[in-house]
């Protein structure tokens, strides 16, 4: 069974890419402890750090040639060349965060920004991309090798399951908005895959991944107002858009797996 399954780096993957999503949205087992540091349980952090490991890990004891692209080749044209539209993005996303957002009336508690914003999202980057991209979309690939549609079809399935992974974290929000939102989240995951495909670089995309987070996050702890529907057109806006560009650069593209 074991030969079978390093033969055709599909189902191993596949179950390390279910256990570490299981982990992520289930908060276990550290975020069991509760310790809240600007009203956030701490260990949520912490448990993101040791999911990252395990991913890394469980793959890396299989397939020592597994290659995520976590290396500096090719990662400024990843950002600069591939990514620029995301970062102009980014840019009228923080900017529409103003005017939605205003009156920035509000002081976050301290630590709010550094430990929610810069640390918790970068950890989230490093996260999602590792397991979305880095494992199951590169195992997609590998299972339609011989499907002359294999990059589509790849990158479409990886960005449904991104999409589909965020709606735990959505059930607060009215039907209309979730809907809005897991869209937006499907396209920007069209543009991670065909950017990371593309340029073979995971440290791009993760980059390009911390950066819209910011963007669509910062200016929401400097208000008291609450405008979710007006933040989500914007960034459903801009993620189709994003989504369009990464079809565009990928169209012609004949690639030889990452794995």
């Amino acid at each position: 069974m074991l030969k079978l399954i390093n033969e055709h780096y599909i189902l191993y993957p596949l179950i390390v890419t279910a256990l570490t999503a299981g982990l992520y949205i289930s908060g276990m087992p550290f975020g069991l402890i509760k310790y809240k540091i600007a009203n956030e349980n701490i260990f949520y952090i912490v448990n993101m750090v040791f999911s990252i490991i395990f991913c890394f890990l469980m793959i890396k004891l299989f397939y020592k040639d597994w290659v995520f692209g976590l290396k500096l080749n090719n990662l400024t044209s990843g950002i600069f060349r591939y990514g620029f539209p995301l970062i102009i993005g980014s840019i009228i996303l923080l900017i529409s965060s103003y005017f939605i957002f205003k009156p920035l009336d509000n002081i976050p508690e301290k630590g709010t920004i550094f430990v929610w914003i810069f640390i918790y999202y970068f950890f989230l980057a490093i996260l999602e991309e590792l397991f979305v991209r880095g494992v199951f979309l590169n195992t997609l690939l590998k299972a339609f090798d011989n499907n002359k549609y294999k990059i589509l079809l790849a990158v479409i399935i990886s960005s449904i399951t991104f999409g589909v992974g965020h709606l735990p974290g959505m059930l607060n929000q009215s039907i209309h908005i979730i809907a809005m939102r897991i869209i937006a989240v499907i396209c920007l995951g069209i543009f991670f895959a065909c950017v990371y495909i593309i340029s073979g670089n995971l440290l791009s995309v993760i980059i390009l991944h911390y950066i819209i987070n910011i963007s669509g996050s910062i200016l929401f702890y400097y208000s008291n107002s609450n405008e979710p529907f007006a933040i989500t057109k914007v960034f459903l806006i801009i993620a189709i858009i994003l989504s369009a560009w990464g079809l565009y650069i990928i169209k012609n593209y004949n690639i030889k797996n990452i794995v």
